[in-house]
């Protein structure tokens, strides 16, 4: 999972939205007039959604683009004041649209989205999970309500979760699994709803070939077990369980 978000951080543009940015109180904005350099200025957007600029005076700034603000601003030197003018806009520090990101990620604290934004693109610009068992993600919004979502499903199904300024996004580690013995990757595996004791071999990797799969024993965290012949579980020709939170699947070696 932790070279999955490496990936996906390596592919991530810093700004991918910000085209589509919608300006809000306390961004920073860089203003420039060209030919015209006492009415170029760097202001905060207020409070109260607007931004004073020299001659013009306030300019309501909430809620439009760079580009909608660059016709405005211009239309308004036009009128009285400057011959075509030609103005630009750009955020220079984004702050108006909050997130807060918690739990096990890198880099805990709020964000700042630069437009649209997806879930996976908030844990991704986080720094990603803490550890391969970091899978459940709580996104709680402004009014209270709350959803809860698995990061391996976004990041292969590519589903589009969007986040909103005033979310919580608080990521949590899942139940494991333990596979040991005669397996290509012993070590932990992530609980998924359904998990079944041949899913988990092949997840981690498949048994190696001194591995006896007709006699795995699957202990549960009460210390009772069971024989499964995954041999035939694979095939559907036999009972192949349903795992719960801190089973142990144990490949023994077969005799050769």
């Amino acid at each position: 999972m932790l070279r999955v978000w490496s990936l996906v951080l390596g592919l991530m543009p810093l700004s991918a939205f910000a085209a589509d940015y919608q300006v809000g109180p306390g961004d920073s904005l860089s203003v420039l007039v060209y030919d015209e350099p006492t009415l170029s200025a760097d202001v905060v957007v207020s409070e109260t959604c607007t931004v004073t600029l020299a001659l013009i005076g306030r300019v309501e700034a909430c809620g439009h683009s760079t580009a909608e603000l660059e016709a405005n601003i211009a239309g308004q030197y036009a009128s009285g004041y400057l011959v075509n003018p030609n103005v630009a806009v750009k955020v220079a520090r984004y702050h108006s649209q909050r997130v807060d990101v918690l739990g096990e990620v890198q880099k805990r604290g709020p964000l700042y989205l630069e437009g649209q934004t997806s879930l996976v693109e908030v844990v991704s610009l986080a720094g990603g999970p803490t550890a391969d068992n970091v899978v459940t993600v709580e996104v709680v919004s402004e009014d209270g309500s709350s959803h809860t979502y698995d990061l391996r499903e976004l990041t292969t199904s590519g589903q589009a979760v969007w986040v909103l300024p005033g979310d919580k996004v608080m990521l949590r580690p899942g139940e494991l699994v333990y596979v040991e013995g005669q397996i290509k990757r012993p070590g932990v595996v992530t609980l998924k709803e359904g998990l079944t004791v041949t899913q988990a071999l092949t997840l981690a990797g498949g048994s190696d070939e001194y591995a006896n799969l007709r006699r795995v024993v699957l202990r549960h965290a009460d210390g009772t077990k069971e024989i499964v012949n995954a041999f035939k579980a694979a095939r559907g020709a036999s009972a192949d369980p349903v795992l719960k939170a801190d089973d142990h699947v144990i490949v023994p070696r077969g005799a050769f």
